[in-house]
């Protein structure tokens, strides 16, 4: 089919008119906002900053050339398509000698319909390049570093160092120096007005502590110094064993604290048996780990844990299976027990209120042992004494209780004080550390606000553990505020009186004294016998007034009258 020429000249007129409708529609604008520069101080030599936003309003992808004008010259330009919408535009210009003085900056945004320019728009900005002279000044404006750190660990900190001169300085270098040790940075470059960030890389003492780090930035013109610390947190860790003998099968206990630093904790800690690995035992948030043992071949064992590089053990003896020995004829009137001949320690007793802590163990066949040659052998006990356990206090004036701890655990140990009495008028002073044969007095002081007799307990605790507790009773009697010169029977006091009764006082209270006074506790003392272990056994089973203990073999208790090894 064909058409006239006639329509096909229509046509074509009605097309172009359509497109001219078309391209009129898309509304070509462009808009540009205020733009920012920086630095805000230049200097010849600087890389200047421009950056501004432009709009465009386009119904159709439009080609938008911007520039950055210097002084009305283009000196840099971009061209890129967009329809409507917000845009960033980011220049870079380097200023040089030539450019010191005052200049206008600017940017023009041009948007074209094919070659046609549709529309454009253009802002500016004053500034002033200085030229490069002789002033010469750095400054450190931050610091950052980590504020804890394990020993000798390595840890970077990150300066960052302005030039506020107006000269150009390099060959600067950072330096900082902690407990006494000096780093150093590889040299770097400042321009005038610009910033730049070093990180440099320091190791932490060996020693736990609060450490000062002082940086120092400087070159052969200028120089700053900044400061900042770190915590060196050392990790601490203990050992102990409810018990250091057991039997073959038995359940042996042991705990301790594994700590770094004041606030944190190791997460874990290694366990060692004779120096095979045996465990790992996970820690609670306070550093506190426990765990049980079973050993299946006697003798001396070797526990170990170990954490955050640091290790320490402890010396358990497991005896083999003995059957008990037959009961000995009745030794009426025996005063005293023999240990016969061997190379063996002596076991646990426990007389009256004193108890001896002595674990058997193999020894050389030295004659003499100390019990004091190794801080880690089975010799090991915490001496506990109590200044009294009647304790006479006057209402609402107080009196001290002294408890002496000497520790012979063989390596430090956190000990405290408490007590089940009234907390209104009881003061217990905080837990301390006694390190290993260390002694420390713990006072508790009681002020009672009424009279009367009080019985109670005072505790003893290792790690917060109870390993004692000492029965005590308080005496309380009324306070005297004033001596009258007559009683209320009716009759006066004359200064004899006085005197004769104060005598016979005295001598009803030394009466006392003597006659009801309690028998003194013996003071737990450590013993190295030489003794076949089955033969202790033996001869104490043998004596009626000396009591086995029903849950421990090797535990009895004995009158105070009779003398124990």
């Amino acid at each position: 089919m064909k058409f006239p020429l006639v329509h096909i000249i229509f046509f074509s007129i009605a097309l172009l008119a359509l497109q001219a409708s078309i391209s009129d529609a898309a509304d070509f604008v462009v808009g540009l906002s205020d733009i920012s520069v920086s630095p805000s101080t230049i200097y010849a030599g600087n890389a200047v900053t421009i950056k501004t936003t432009y709009s465009v309003s386009s119904s159709i992808s439009a080609p938008v050339r911007l520039q950055l004008l210097f002084d009305g010259n283009v000196v840099d330009s971009s061209y890129q398509y967009r329809s409507t919408g917000n845009y960033d535009a980011t220049f870079t210009y380097t200023a040089s000698g030539s450019d010191v003085g005052s200049h206008t900056i600017g940017v023009r945004a041009r948007i074209y319909d094919g070659d046609v320019l549709k529309d454009e728009d253009i802002t500016t900005k004053d500034i002033q390049v200085n030229a490069l002279g002789g002033s010469h000044n750095i400054e450190i404006t931050s610091i950052t570093s980590k504020k804890t750190a394990d020993n000798a660990e390595t840890f970077p900190i990150t300066v960052e160092i302005k030039n506020t001169g107006n000269s150009e300085e390099d060959n600067i270098v950072l330096s900082a120096k902690i407990n006494g040790i000096v780093y150093f940075s590889s040299p770097f470059a400042i321009l005038p007005g610009t910033s730049t960030t070093q990180t440099i890389n320091v190791q932490a003492p060996l020693q736990s502590g609060n450490y000062e780090i002082t940086l120092n930035a400087y070159n052969a013109y200028a120089s700053d110094t900044g400061k900042t610390g770190i915590d060196v947190q050392g990790t601490f860790i203990s050992l102990t064993l409810k018990k250091t003998a057991a039997n073959l099968g038995e359940w042996v206990e042991i705990y301790g604290y594994a700590t770094r630093g004041n606030y944190a904790s190791e997460t874990a800690v290694s366990l060692y048996i004779d120096g095979v690995s045996s465990n790992v035992i996970p820690t609670r948030e306070n550093g506190y780990y426990y765990t049980k043992l079973k050993f299946d071949t006697p003798g001396s064992h070797k526990i170990q844990v170990m954490a955050g590089g640091l290790t320490t053990s402890q010396t358990i003896y497991i005896s083999a299976p003995q059957t008990q020995p037959a009961a000995a004829p009745l030794q009426p009137g025996a005063q005293e027990i023999t240990i016969p001949q061997g190379n063996y320690t002596a076991i646990i007793i426990v007389t009256g209120e004193s108890q001896y802590v002595v674990y058997p163990q193999a020894m050389s066949k030295a004659n003499n042992v100390s019990a004091k040659a190794d801080k880690y052998n089975n010799f090991s006990f915490v001496n506990i004494d109590v200044s009294t356990k009647e304790l006479d206090v006057m209402q609402n004036a107080g009196n001290l209780l002294k408890i002496t701890m000497t520790n012979h655990l063989g390596r430090n140990e956190i000990f405290s004080v408490s007590t089940d009495f009234d907390q209104k008028w009881t003061y217990a002073p905080e837990a301390d550390v006694i390190t290993d044969g260390g002694k420390r007095v713990f006072q508790i002081y009681f002020n009672p606000d009424r009279e009367g007799t009080f019985a109670g307990n005072v505790f003893v605790k290792q790690n917060g553990n109870v390993i004692k507790t000492i029965p005590v009773s308080l005496f309380v009697s009324p306070r005297q505020t004033e001596m009258k010169e007559a009683f209320p029977f009716g009759f006066a006091l004359s200064t004899a009186k006085i005197a004769v009764l104060a005598m016979i006082l005295a001598a009803a209270v030394l009466t006392l004294h003597f006659g009801l006074q309690k028998p003194k506790a013996l003071e737990p003392k450590t013993f190295a016998p030489s003794g076949d272990v089955s033969e202790i056994l033996k001869t104490m089973s043998s004596l009626s007034e000396i009591r086995r203990s029903p849950t421990e073999q090797n535990i009895f208790y004995a009158p105070r009258n009779k003398i124990i090894i």
